[in-house]
């Protein structure tokens, strides 16, 4: 009854992670094949993505037909983008007084929330002692976000009723979350890619007016970018790396594969996958050398223990 599947925020389908999410989901192709003639329909969105059809066809390896920015809905308003230096060593303690003292003023006036993007954990746990011990008028209207269902099930809540002022958060805040009263937003330090910049930016001014603050620090792509700001918001979001050919991963996908067409009594269909998948295959058993081999991988009674989609050998990628 697999009619539809979906996949939001394409972009973060990229490296390490998206290698594995792209084998499972040709799994998932070969699997639904085996009980119905008629594939699923396939939607993958992103509004910050290079190359959409050709990143979704990578990470599916279905055929895809784009619609373009021209067929937009989303509601956006006109930003504002100012370029804010802070003292050399100052970075946290002139991110928490900007963001304060706009803090202050939201509650003063009764409208908008502010977000503080931060590059860090720890940097926003500072930065929330920081400003509550600095802003004590403030009291819990100011808040921090780092990534748990009850913390932004708290934030949206606090959001719709008013009682929020201030949020520091990481990228965890980035993408999902999409309120009117989010008015302007500070981002600690430039982000690396244009994608990321984009989906920070695009959280404030939804449905009215919007303002951004690039709050840059003294690293050098910091300092570059605030000589040549035109240069910063004119280049081009990226197109995510999804290079499939990593034979590790792919054995430890084509083993579960083995089992899943064994359980289903059908063969594996090798033209889903990328041509690789069939060379591991047709390995020499004794080949290979090793725990992680490509071998030791296809011998495993438990192949499915070996996929960590984040991770490799206990490290995150």
């Amino acid at each position: 009854n697999l009619g539809l599947v979906v996949l939001d925020e394409i972009h973060y389908y990229n490296g390490y992670f998206g290698i594995n999410m792209a084998y499972m989901l040709r799994r998932l192709r070969m699997v639904q094949s085996y009980y119905s003639k008629r594939p699923p329909i396939w939607l993958a969105a992103s509004a910050t993505v290079g190359h959409p059809r050709r990143t979704a066809e990578t990470l599916v390896g279905a055929p895809f037909r784009e619609v373009g920015a021209e067929h937009d809905g989303a509601p956006a308003g006109e930003k504002t983008i100012f370029f804010a230096e802070a003292a050399p060593d100052k970075l946290l303690s002139a991110s928490v007084e900007l963001t304060g003292k706009l803090a202050v003023l939201a509650k003063k006036d009764g409208t908008g929330v502010i977000v503080n993007f931060m590059p860090s954990r720890s940097m926003v746990e500072r930065a929330i002692l920081e400003a509550r011990r600095r802003f004590k008028n403030l009291g819990e209207s100011i808040t921090s976000y780092r990534a748990g269902y009850g913390e932004r099930e708290m934030l949206e809540e606090g959001m719709r009723s008013g009682t929020l002022r201030a949020v520091f958060s990481t990228n965890a805040l980035e993408a999902g979350i999409d309120y009117g009263s989010l008015t302007v937003a500070v981002i600690t330090g430039f982000p690396g890619t244009a994608s990321e910049m984009t989906q920070r930016s695009g959280r404030v001014g939804r449905k009215s007016e919007g303002v951004v603050i690039l709050l840059g620090g003294t690293n050098p792509f910091d300092q570059y970018y605030l000589a040549h700001p035109k240069e910063y918001l004119q280049r081009i979001v990226e197109f995510p790396p999804l290079v499939l050919e990593n034979d590790l991963i792919a054995a430890r996908h084509l083993a579960c594969a083995v089992k899943e067409s064994r359980v289903l009594g059908g063969a594996i269909d090798y033209a889903m996958f990328p041509p690789n998948f069939k060379a591991i295959a047709d390995l020499p058993a004794a080949e290979g050398d090793g725990e992680d081999s490509v071998a030791a991988i296809l011998e495993s009674p438990d192949p499915y223990r070996r996929i960590q989609l984040r991770t490799f050998a206990g490290r995150e990628v």
